[in-house]
């Protein structure tokens, strides 16, 4: 090939090279793009992940109430079951229970 002959293709490889560095260069800024993006979801999800430890302390400390509660309940409820046993007795002229 002839310096003249060459020349059409130096010129497409030239062109090709500037193209191939410009869509280097756009494939460059929208990663940069996605990077911004993952970072920000990353911090949504360490700030979910602390709203979800944070309800889970909550939820675990009201079950415990709850359960406190229910205990509660349980000795009411043999209190007053042993008070209305005792009141049906004495209706029913049985001993008087010894207090």
């Amino acid at each position: 090939m002839t310096g003249e002959s060459a020349e059409p293709y130096r010129e497409f490889i030239s062109q090709m090279v500037l193209r191939l560095e410009h869509a280097g260069r756009a494939v460059n800024r929208e990663l940069a793009g996605v990077r911004v993006e993952v970072a920000g979801l990353r911090g949504d999800v360490r700030d979910l992940t602390a709203g979800q430890q944070a309800l889970k302390v909550g939820q675990d400390a009201l079950r415990e109430e709850m359960r406190e509660q229910m205990r509660g309940l349980g000795e009411d409820s043999r209190a007053q079951t042993h008070a209305l046993l005792r009141v049906l007795d004495r209706l029913e002229g049985g001993p008087e229970p010894a207090t």
